[in-house]
């Protein structure tokens, strides 16, 4: 079953790429249209020849699953995941405003000025911030305390599939949690002109597409389970 998911993924993506080249055949006879993709399935790819070749030497089953429950629960679980991450980013906005509130700062090490770690070493510490600071940045020091670590610390705790968490000043200073260690000082990252932050400082209206693949690949090893 998945060689045969595989191969109608990629003849999908074949005829995707190649749409124009059917279209040119006739844009108002669709028997021509679909004589052309079957050509192209069989002579081209050789699908049908592949398909009956794998049906004789594999043991296919066939699995049935209440697709609209499945629906719901694939629903469920996105909208945790999304208030899960809101509830997280909240929670180190506070922790930020509170700070520039009463100008209480903290001074984290450069992440081009943490040692080097050897290849057995973890490239990441879980217990510090790190920053990256732009050539143009002004005000440096207002980065945030160490209430922003706790509370990035916490949100790691609370939701393991978080990996970076980070903050980006109108002052050109780039916090980020867990400090990493990066190979040169003479950087040109700025995060003001990062698309995060663009977008952030230009809030308007965005559309949210998500799309959900189910074919029957998604039906081996659990996947939709893992998915979900």
């Amino acid at each position: 079953m998945r060689f045969s998911v595989c191969l109608e993924v990629f003849l999908l993506f074949y005829i995707s790429f190649f749409g124009v080249r059917c279209w040119k055949l006739s844009s108002d006879n669709t028997e021509t249209i679909s004589q052309s993709i079957k050509s192209i399935r069989d002579e081209v790819l050789g699908v049908s020849k592949f398909q009956a070749l794998i049906k004789d030497v594999a043991k296919l089953e066939s699995i049935s699953f209440d697709s609209q429950a499945t629906a719901v629960k694939v629903a469920r679980s996105i909208s945790a995941k999304f208030k899960n991450r809101a509830t997280a980013v909240l929670r180190l906005q506070k922790e930020v405003a509170d700070g520039f509130t009463a100008q209480k700062w903290s001074q984290w090490q450069k992440c081009c000025k943490i040692p080097n770690p050897g290849p057995s070493d973890p490239k990441i510490d879980p217990q510090a911030l790190c920053s990256i600071e732009s050539s143009t940045a002004t005000e440096s020091h207002k980065t945030p305390n160490e209430n922003f670590l706790k509370v990035a610390q916490e949100n790691k705790d609370r939701y393991p599939g978080l990996k970076w968490q980070y903050f980006g000043s109108e002052h050109g200073v780039f916090t980020h949690y867990p400090a990493s260690y990066i190979s040169s000082c003479n950087t040109t990252y700025d995060n003001r002109f990062r698309p995060w932050y663009v977008q952030a400082s230009t809030p308007k209206p965005k559309d949210v597409i998500i799309a959900i693949d189910k074919s029957g690949s998604m039906l081996t090893n659990n996947r939709i389970g893992a998915a979900v």
